[in-house]
């Protein structure tokens, strides 16, 4: 028997297997490098956001301390150079690394009055990323791969005109103060310009019929509750004229009890609160 063997058939050279190794690591070579660059940019555009938000984040606690503190910026005396240390030291800015991302520190200048401005400079590693942090940063300009920023005097900004400075160094308000539903707290008092004091104004004012008991008011220390009792409605069991009216006021300690006292044609009556309603008005003075 013979056998016949077919060479037609054959495995791939080792010439051949070496150049589709080469194409292929050229290939996953440009996959890898490119996605390599991509992570590098995306740190990038991270480190840069970073840093501009650390340059405002001073600027404006720079701009709160100036409110606080009759206007005067943080180390003021010295153009601003030591103003990260003193916001650090008087509680503006808080859980604060004072270096960028980069490791580089930053600095800040200032100039003083209400024109005058608050600096915030920092080195960026290059001049790309200057640049990019520039363009999110008010008044911005680069000098190489150092930017910077200048943020106004509080009192340059037409929106802070709004605000109310702590101090009370705002001045008078310009408008109604409209605070939505909500309520002012804690006022030792509230004068007006007449000179009428919140705190000696009328507590309430009550319907009381007779012999009616109304609790006093708490008033603030160095006031005392004082009341005012008159007729609303008034009439007499007889129908008759009335020749006298008034009502007697018994301090019962935290409360005032009030008894009308009617006089008809015939004398004293007494009345009820079918007859006799009573306004009472309770204040502090």
């Amino acid at each position: 028997m013979v056998i016949s063997i077919s060479r037609k058939q054959r495995g791939f050279t080792l010439l051949e297997l070496m150049a589709s190794m080469m194409v292929a690591s050229v290939l996953l070579g440009g996959w890898y490098g490119a996605n390599a660059l991509s992570e590098v940019a995306e740190i990038d555009r991270q480190i840069q956001s970073v840093t501009a938000e650390q340059m405002r984040y001073i600027a404006q606690a720079a701009q709160s301390y100036t409110l606080d503190n009759a206007g005067a910026w943080p180390d003021e005396g010295n153009s601003c150079a030591g103003a990260v240390a003193t916001l650090d030291a008087d509680g503006y800015i808080t859980s604060f690394i004072s270096a960028s991302p980069t490791g580089a520190s930053y600095s800040t200048s200032c100039t003083t009055g209400n024109s005058g401005t608050f600096t915030v400079s920092v080195d960026a590693g290059d001049s790309t990323s200057a640049s990019v942090i520039a363009n999110t940063l008010p008044a911005s300009s680069t000098s190489g791969s150092t930017v910077s920023g200048a943020w106004p005097f509080p009192a340059a900004i037409p929106a802070l005109d709004a605000f109310l400075a702590r101090d009370g160094s705002t001045g008078e308000m310009t408008a109604n103060l409209d605070m939505g539903g909500n309520s002012i707290v804690n006022p030792e008092d509230v004068v007006t310009q007449t000179g009428q004091s919140l705190a000696e104004a009328v507590t309430f004012a009550t319907e009381v019929t007779p012999g009616e008991v109304v609790t006093k008011p708490d008033c603030p220390s160095g006031t005392s509750a004082s009341v005012w009792a008159g007729f609303r409605r008034a009439s007499l069991p007889s129908a008759g004229a009335i020749y006298g009216m008034d009502v007697t006021v018994t301090d019962l300690g935290t409360q005032w009890q009030f008894d009308p006292v009617m006089t008809g044609a015939g004398g004293v009556e007494a009345v009820n609160s079918t007859y006799v309603r009573m306004t009472v008005i309770a204040k502090c003075s």
